[in-house]
């Protein structure tokens, strides 16, 4: 049975659950059997892309026959048989705990998971594995610090605390825990924006930068006879990734759903713990390991930054030829024994208030909103270091010129979230506000590259480039018809790609920037400008552009954008 789509795989994935009471029936005689699971079968530890049903045996042999040889297809569903697997946990030496904020722990150390909070308090806490805040027989109580060389002999030497372990359960189907969050002199700013996650480009790819996670995937549930739903939250063949503390971001695939593993318990050489109703993950080509010691308790998230799982060990095998495997606990198996939800943060808007006083900013952050609780404080920082708490903020500058501000909130939960503007100072006040006022550093950089003011093909288009050069970025930030349509298409971060891709050549200008795709920026920017420009530059932009609407739809680089775009000089 071999996949297609997500909605073919889901639908193949479903044909196989109905198959698995018949299954179950036909290996129960089996005395070697311990497990079945759905996944991908194997051929010389290459994925042949087939579903199958993956079946687990204490021990493979040739030598069994007769009623005891497990048949190589069950209702036309074919079988492939392994050895359960052992793993490691992904606990590893004293280093850094990375997972947005730079989290560590002192514990044992791994990754600080994401915050959640409670269902029924809404408290804020901490999430990750049980054996990264519960080993070595640590309980509710203990500290956990951001310090990778603290002494946890007795509190007063743990410096850097940001919590407490609470409550956590290893059993057969999580290794989860929770910490409290100590945070009362308010040194820290808790946030699930996660460091290096970054999003999901239209062209595959993924951005390298910051990203908040975007809530909980949703439950895939699969109906069967006799044993009813079974409910996981991704697909075979999904891509996913983690962020973890040793290895930063990694990037694989779903090959199994809900395989069972074993290790060996705490300090034991013969004793096993085994976990059912796992979910495997390879590691994309060209990547050894989708996870190391030190990735326990990593979030997983699939191409929607939606959690997917809890990262709890990988494959042991000595085996060079084997790749090495990750198993997550599957996040909704999480969420319901720990009684928890994924935090949603705060969101912080800035806006602008008319002050009608020379060279004076009024701001305000009256649209920021917070789902899930409420906004408690809000602070805001001027140059040289000057503050201002509450929801608006008015300050007057030296004179003109450019300014940023930064305005941070925090929710009732401690949440904090933050974001960044600059302001362009006149004597009449803001004239712009927003990323938008850098466009001009942007195009000059973009201008200047190297290779295309020293290559003659693109002559041409510099030539025009630095003909409306000036009267387009006048209008983009003074014309407050051509502002608006520049800010609410994302211009800026579009323009900040093209700068990066003319600074570094594999650099690719993504088609779609937060729900806004590259076409319609410049659909509604070429109205504008036309509407409001003068007569030479809205002849050009009728006569040229077709040419950049399709080049910016068939490439993705601005060196072959520019040499895509026939520029007529006469």
């Amino acid at each position: 049975m071999n996949i297609g789509s997500r909605q073919e795989t889901q639908r193949a994935f479903q044909r196989v659950v109905e198959i698995l009471p018949r299954a179950m029936e036909v290996l129960k005689p089996i005395r070697n059997v311990q497990n079945i699971s759905i996944g991908f079968k194997e051929v010389n530890h290459s994925d042949t892309g087939i579903i199958a049903l993956r079946v687990y045996v204490d021990k493979k042999s040739r030598e069994i026959s007769g009623d005891q040889r497990i048949p190589e297809f069950i209702g036309g569903i074919p079988t492939d048989v392994n050895e359960m697997p052992a793993v490691r946990l992904l606990s590893g030496e004293p280093e850094i705990v990375t997972a947005g904020e730079d989290l560590y722990s002192g514990v044992r150390p791994g990754t600080l998971g994401c915050f959640a909070n409670r269902k029924d308090n809404d408290e804020l806490v901490i999430l990750s594995a049980h054996h990264v805040l519960m080993a070595n027989l640590r309980s509710k109580g203990d500290l956990v610090s951001l310090n990778p060389n603290a002494c946890f002999c007795s509190d007063c030497c743990v410096t850097s605390v940001v919590g407490r372990v609470d409550v956590g359960f290893r059993n057969r189907y999580i290794d989860a825990a929770l910490a409290t969050i100590d945070n009362s002199d308010g040194e820290y700013l808790f946030s699930n924006t996660i460091k290096g996650l970054g999003v999901k480009l239209p062209d595959g790819t993924y951005s390298d930068d910051d990203a908040p996670l975007n809530g909980i995937g949703p439950v895939i549930p699969y109906s069967s006879p006799d044993i009813g739903s079974i409910e996981t939250s991704v697909t075979l063949g999904e891509y996913v990734r983690k962020v973890g503390a040793k290895t930063g971001r990694t990037i694989g695939t779903v090959f199994e759903i809900y395989p069972a593993c074993w290790l060996y318990k705490y300090g034991s050489k013969t004793e096993k713990i085994s976990f059912w109703e796992q979910i495997t993950i390879k590691a994309v080509p060209g990547v050894p390991e989708f996870a190391k010691g030190g990735d326990s308790g990593a979030i997983v998230v699939n191409d929607n930054n939606q959690v997917v799982g809890l990262l709890m060990a990988s494959s042991e095998t000595s085996d060079p030829d084997a790749d090495g495997r990750a198993f997550m606990n599957c996040i909704h198996h999480v969420l319901s024994y720990l009684k928890i939800n994924i935090y949603d943060p705060p969101k912080p808007v800035i806006t602008n208030m008319s002050s009608g006083t020379p060279f004076t900013a009024a701001l305000s952050a009256g649209t920021s909103t917070a789902d899930q609780g409420t906004i408690v404080k809000y602070q805001w920082k001027f140059p040289d270091d000057v503050f201002y708490n509450g929801p608006t903020a008015q300050h007057t500058f030296p004179g003109a010129g450019e300014y940023g501000v930064t305005l941070t909130i925090t929710d009732s939960h401690g949440q904090s979230s933050r974001t960044m503007t600059k302001l362009q100072m006149t004597a009449n006040g803001i004239q712009s506000i927003s990323p938008a006022i850098n466009v001009t550093k942007m195009v000059e950089k973009v201008e200047t590259a190297g290779r295309f003011t020293a290559d003659p093909k693109f002559e041409p288009m510099m030539m025009l480039f630095r003909e409306f050069k000036e009267e387009v970025l006048q209008l983009v930030n003074k014309n407050r018809k051509v502002a608006v349509a520049w800010q609410r298409k994302n211009g800026p971060s579009f323009m900040a790609h093209c700068l990066k891709s003319a600074q570094t050549p594999d650099h690719m200008i993504p088609k779609t920037i937060k729900g806004v795709d590259v076409q319609s920026l410049l659909q509604q920017m070429s109205v504008v400008l036309e509407e409001e420009g003068s007569v030479p530059l809205a002849i050009a932009i009728r006569k040229y552009r077709l040419q950049v609407f399709n080049a910016f739809h068939q490439h993705s680089h601005i060196e072959d954008i520019f040499a895509a775009i026939e520029i007529n000089v006469s």
